[in-house]
């Protein structure tokens, strides 16, 4: 069991992840119903056009590198170029909706996911202990998540531009450039160190239950 002051600590990040856990639920049950009758928005519906966010070289563009005028104040020895681009489809299908939607919707799991696991780290590191052989499969399990749920959130997110892309550009299929976005190396790197962790918790209760069987 863990002692008092390590459960009141615990206590403390169960109490902050469940309010946050809660507030995106509620925040979810009122959009819903609001995004449905037209009065708000969810992961694109409820508004009249779906966007993508991509750049020049992604999507023809005839703009790059245009003259220096279009910036204002620009001097001689400078030069602009358009970072990203912003297309949408204003009379998008369900389809459309629905391809625009998958990248939110899979950012949206992996952080609710990785919500619930974390208080699920956290109710069995207060239940058994944190040097537990459960909180150490918990924690592994998080990493896990991690490790694999970040890129294909990313993946879900590339090929929802390119088939909103698709619909909007001519010449342009969903397939295309869904290798082209950034690998989410942040969550990558947060799952390696759990994994981590996970092994050092492990490492830690065999090497308790050593020191138990000898005594």
């Amino acid at each position: 069991m863990t002692d008092l002051r390590a459960d009141r600590a615990l206590a403390q990040i169960d109490r902050l992840t469940w309010t946050l856990g809660a507030f995106v639920v509620a925040l979810l049950l009122i959009l819903v119903p609001l995004s449905v009758f037209g009065s708000g928005s969810l992961l694109g519906f409820g508004e009249p056009e779906v966007c993508a966010t991509t750049r020049p070289g992604v999507v023809a563009f005839g703009g790059n590198d245009a003259p220096g005028e279009e910036v204002l104040g620009l001097r001689e020895d400078a030069r602009w170029s358009t970072a990203t681009l912003h297309v949408c489809d204003t009379a998008p299908g369900l389809g459309t909706r629905l391809g625009g939607a998958l990248g939110g919707a899979a950012e949206l799991v992996l952080f609710l996911g990785s919500l619930f696991l974390t208080r699920r780290v956290i109710r069995r590191a207060r239940r058994d202990g944190l040097f537990s052989s459960a909180v150490a499969g918990a924690v592994r399990v998080l990493g896990l998540f991690l490790v694999v749920g970040a890129p294909v959130s990313a993946l879900l997110g590339a090929l929802s531009t390119q088939l909103v892309l698709a619909s909007a550009v001519r010449g342009m299929t969903w397939h295309d450039n869904l290798l082209a976005g950034d690998l989410p190396w942040t969550a990558l790197i947060a799952g390696v160190g759990i994994l981590s962790v996970a092994r050092v918790l492990a490492f830690a209760h065999d090497l308790q239950d050593d020191v138990d069987g000898t005594v």
